[in-house]
């Protein structure tokens, strides 16, 4: 699939089964933008099992995570025969998401003030 910016990235994540969440690990990181992304827009989670990963959502019910590349292949292969499953598991994310408030919009409301800056 080519690159997509915009109100088409969300429909991209929305129209998946699945999504990967890869993080980088030379840069020790335990989550990207896509942590939150993907179950914001009610896709699965398919995801590295890292410790703020595990913080952020219940293994198996808010996300599935994988330990290695044959993991990977494994949670997918077992999410792709499971829709119902898969579509149970997205919509609880999505559902954590909302109730945390952990869209950009309601981050952004809380950091402009602290930089000084009136909200729209």
């Amino acid at each position: 699939h080519p690159a997509v910016r915009g109100m088409a990235y969300g429909e991209v994540l929305r129209d998946s089964h699945a999504c990967l969440g890869l993080v980088s690990h030379s840069n020790e990181d335990e989550w990207t933008m896509r942590s939150f992304e993907v179950p914001g827009c009610a896709s699965l989670f398919l995801a590295e099992n890292t410790p703020m990963h595990r913080e952020f959502y219940a293994a198996d019910e808010e996300a599935v995570f994988f330990e290695s590349s044959s993991g990977c292949v494994d949670r997918a292969l077992e999410v792709t025969r499971n829709p119902a499953r898969t579509e149970r598991i997205a919509w609880a994310g999505r559902k954590k998401i909302e109730d945390r408030g952990w869209f950009i919009e309601n981050r952004m409301e809380e950091a402009l003030p602290i930089l000084g800056i009136k909200a729209l």
